[in-house]
């Protein structure tokens, strides 16, 4: 089983882990803005939208500007997406949404030990502004196609600025956030999962 800094990578890595785990554990909130943009490889476009983000540890809600009442919520070990006003709720409990919830938290925690059984390898990397840590996904394990999660993370303060999902059918989908504030106490209804 591969662990969440695995003892083959690079000290310095494990540092750049390390300092990021303990950057996001301490974080109790975030809101920001968020820019979507989803890049569909056979039609070679990209589909952007912007949203509204919410974090608070072990939630997570991203309440799209259009169209209106588009959203997609993880609250504890259920997550809701609401898709052109069609609603669907599920477990988190196992499955699709199982993987999507565990993933999405652990790069914004910083945090991947509860991510091992769907990893096949973790690679650290740095740009001059940013941190990149790359999962590659068991095609076994992982769900919804998604073969890779990119997570980048500001260079100096360590916090999440982009999380990139990879499907094996060559899209992709970033979220990336700006104006971002922290400590804030939201308000339980941004996590709210109506049935």
């Amino acid at each position: 089983m591969i662990i969440a800094a695995p003892m083959w990578m690079a000290a310095q890595d494990h540092a750049v882990l390390d300092a990021i785990k303990q950057v996001g554990s301490s974080t109790t909130s975030i809101v920001s803005r968020l820019q979507q943009d989803k890049y569909v490889a056979p039609l070679e476009t990209t589909v952007s939208s912007t949203a509204s983000f919410q974090y608070a540890p072990g939630l997570m809600s991203i309440h799209y500007d259009e169209p209106a009442g588009d959203c997609f919520v993880i609250n504890d070990m259920q997550v809701m997406m609401v898709t052109k006003g069609k609603r669907r709720v599920m477990s988190a409990k196992s499955g699709t949404a199982k993987m999507m919830r565990i993933m999405l938290l652990a790069a914004m925690t910083g945090d991947y030990h509860e991510a091992e059984e769907y990893m096949t390898k973790m690679n650290v990397d740095e740009l001059d502004d940013c941190h990149i840590v790359e999962v590659e996904l068991d095609d076994e394990k992982a769900r919804g196609g998604i073969s890779k999660v990119e997570a980048r993370y500001d260079k100096g303060t360590k916090r999440i600025s982009t999380i990139m999902m990879h499907y094996t059918n060559g899209d992709y989908t970033s979220y990336t956030l700006t104006d971002i504030s922290e400590g804030a106490k939201l308000d339980n209804s941004l996590f709210a999962i109506k049935k």
